[in-house]
């Protein structure tokens, strides 16, 4: 009836790769990883997300024989990539939350801990407006869409269906 519902048995476990590997950079990400947002919403970014860049990048995708023999070895591969991405930006923002400690500690503002909501723990009060002025400032510069489209270039640098890494830059 409907050939939108006609899915090979390959692309419901490329599509699968495709969930785990923004799963796990949802999950570390530093807007969307935080613990005050709740689970359901990470996984329903992911899903939405997977959905949106699934046809992008179904087109290089050619070896059956590869994804159902090693589908295990490839999830694994996916998830340490997401993973990667998400630490990459959490990096960023642990940068700008370490000028704030050190700018708060050099003021005498370290005693004045407050309880830092987003991660469950102490932060001072210079850390937290470092962190809030960075994320403002991702946002500002459209910083999430240079993110999107640096995670579309991940699929096609990496592709889902492939063991190996590429190896561009490092020749």
């Amino acid at each position: 009836m409907f050939e939108i519902y006609k899915f090979s048995e390959i692309e419901i476990m490329l599509f699968g790769l495709t969930f785990i590997r923004l799963s796990a950079c949802f999950a570390v990400m530093p807007v969307f990883g935080a613990a005050v947002v709740p689970v359901s919403t990470k996984v329903l970014l992911s899903l939405v997300f997977s959905i949106v860049l699934f046809p992008m990048i179904q087109n290089g995708m050619t070896d059956p024989v590869v994804v159902k023999n090693e589908f295990v070895l490839l999830a694994l591969r996916e998830a340490m990539i997401g993973l990667t991405i998400g630490f990459l930006a959490q990096l960023v923002l642990s940068a700008a939350e370490i000028a704030g400690s050190i700018i708060g500690f050099s003021m005498g503002l370290s005693a004045s801990q407050m309880v830092y909501l987003a991660f469950g723990d102490q932060a001072t009060v210079v850390q937290q407006f470092k962190r809030t002025l960075v994320v403002l400032f991702f946002l500002a510069i459209n910083g999430h869409h240079y993110w999107m489209t640096a995670l579309h270039q991940t699929f096609l640098l990496h592709p889902v269906d492939q063991i190996t890494f590429k190896l561009i830059g490092f020749k």
